[in-house]
């Protein structure tokens, strides 16, 4: 019987290794090649911190190409025409050669005045709300919060009622990784549009660069 409780033990810190350094290996190698430093897997010295740097730089790094123009929709960043550079979408001009920023073009009104709304926070907000209740909901519990005491099949109920909250957290958590949540709201018409309506950039950036680079 001993051998078998070691073999378990043996495979456990394996399947626990393994769970541990997989994301950090593919993180590495996403960084790579969505043009992210691979230091940030440097949060992978911890399990929790390699299962939450994977995901961001894999998804949130994502690059699309619309009309020829390179996005990442998920952090809201386009590439300068000029130089490369990905800036935000709501900057008015490129911080490293000072061209105008390219703009999504409405859908609606064909206007290029148009701001990206990417509500991380409100998303984060919700999760962090989610597992404070997720985390209340075994406390109720007195034999939980007891060490050593016995624990009955009421309190294993209370855990079960907390799980779903736990997982809707992680849910919220990671939603703004997905470009489904991400919008581009016109300011002639005031119209929100999903990212995946946009098909036309402003393109007259590359043509508006400073005098002293032309």
């Amino acid at each position: 019987m001993q051998i078998v409780y070691a073999i378990l033990t043996i495979l456990g810190m394996v399947a626990f290794f393994a769970a541990w350094i997989v994301p950090v290996i593919l993180g590495v190698k996403w960084a790579k090649r969505n043009g992210v430093s691979p230091h940030w897997m440097w949060f992978g010295l911890h399990p929790l911190g390699a299962w939450i740097a994977f995901p961001i730089i894999r998804w949130g790094s994502e690059i699309s190409k619309v009309n020829g123009t390179a996005i990442k929709w998920v952090t809201g960043k386009v590439a300068c025409p000029s130089c490369g550079k990905f800036n935000p979408m709501n900057n008015a001009f490129c911080a490293q050669c000072g061209i105008p920023t390219l703009k999504p073009t409405c859908p609606r009104c064909k206007a290029d005045k148009t701001r990206f709304v990417g509500r991380v926070g409100h998303y984060i907000g919700w999760a962090i709300l989610l597992m404070v209740i997720g985390g209340v909901i075994p406390n109720s519990s007195e034999n939980i919060r007891t060490v050593g005491a016995v624990i009955t099949n009421e309190d294993l109920l209370v855990v079960l009622l907390a799980v779903p909250f736990f997982f809707a957290s992680l849910v919220f958590f990671f939603r703004p990784l997905s470009r489904n949540t991400k919008r581009i709201k016109c300011l002639s018409c005031g119209t929100e549009s999903s990212v995946s309506s946009i098909t036309v950039f402003q393109q007259q950036a590359a043509q508006s660069a400073r005098p002293e680079q032309r």
